[in-house]
């Protein structure tokens, strides 16, 4: 089934099986492929699939432009040719005019025709607007591609910008984050890689295909809630503040052997309120707080 799947997305993305196996599966530590789905293999696919697309767009685009300039083009080639056999003239686009103007006010083939005459003249309005159509279309081509970098640039501005202020939204809600700080590092951007399917405007409001996103209900999104809901399916977040205080121990005869308060209620909330602490005091004073309620700690 691995093989089966890998290469059905080999054919379909056009990559070599290899790759594609990389993106879906986890490695083992020696660097060998593993039977386990990657955590964010679906967004590697995703991402592949968004970059296929976009390529596609491109490629049906400069299709288009290529046709339109071949057809301006063979037009302008066939009117040059004729006014060159009619006219015994020689040169290419405007320069044909030219030699033509010249011709007749030297005389010789078609110096009969005055020059109102050679103007109002069928090949003459063609090869003319022929020539119009070729700047026209060179100059319209410049001013897409100035448009469209100036449209990717802003993009890119945003995005940045985006993903700055997700990820101080982020860690402003204490997400409980691997001690290994490369690991952590890679979670926050597998957060931040999730805002490349929006866009956003200048106020960073979240876009959807040009349009204000909105959720299932009609209602616009505002960014701070959009980076929450996205943290939300990718982190877990401290309960409680990590600082504990000693003096909050149950001594025997206080409480009747009850929690006291601020004492973590699982060992889960136990071990991230002790890995979140910040001083040795501050751990210890976690497990005194622990143990004092739920007994001494033997593993």
């Amino acid at each position: 089934m691995k093989d089966i799947l890998t290469g059905l997305l080999s054919k379909a993305y056009n990559l070599d099986t290899e790759r594609i196996a990389e993106l879906l599966y986890k490695k083992a530590d020696d660097g060998t492929l593993t039977e386990e789905v990657a955590e964010n293999a679906l967004q590697a696919l995703i991402d592949i699939d968004v970059q296929r697309a976009a390529k596609l767009k491109e490629d049906a685009k400069k299709r288009f432009d290529d046709g339109h300039k071949k057809g301006v083009l063979e037009t302008a080639s066939k009117w040059e040719k004729t006014l060159k056999e009619k006219f015994g003239v020689d040169g290419e686009g405007e320069s044909i005019l030219d030699a033509l103007a010249e011709r007749l006010e030297k005389g010789g083939k078609g110096a009969d025709l005055a020059d109102d005459a050679v103007k109002r003249h069928k090949l003459y309005r063609e090869l003319e607007l022929a020539a119009q159509q070729r700047e026209e279309a060179a100059r319209k081509e410049g001013a897409e591609a100035l448009e469209a970098y100036k449209l990717e640039t802003t993009k890119g501005m945003r995005r940045s910008q985006a993903e700055a202020k997700a990820r101080e939204i982020l860690l402003a809600q204490k997400p409980v984050l691997e001690d290994d700080p490369t690991i952590a590092e890679t979670r926050i951007k597998d957060f931040l890689r999730d805002l490349q399917e929006f866009d956003f405007d200048e106020n960073l409001n979240p876009l959807k295909d040009g349009e204000s996103y909105k959720n299932q209900h009609g209602h616009l999104v505002q960014f701070e809630s959009l980076a929450k809901e996205i943290a939300s399916r990718r982190f877990k977040f401290q309960v409680s503040d990590p600082k504990w205080n000693g003096g909050n121990k149950n001594e025997p005869g206080g409480n009747g052997g009850k929690k006291a308060a601020g004492t973590p209620k699982n060992e889960e909330e136990l071990w991230t309120a002790y890995n979140a602490a910040e001083t040795a005091e501050e751990k210890k004073a976690v497990l005194e707080a622990w143990e004092a309620a739920n007994g001494e700690i033997t593993v």
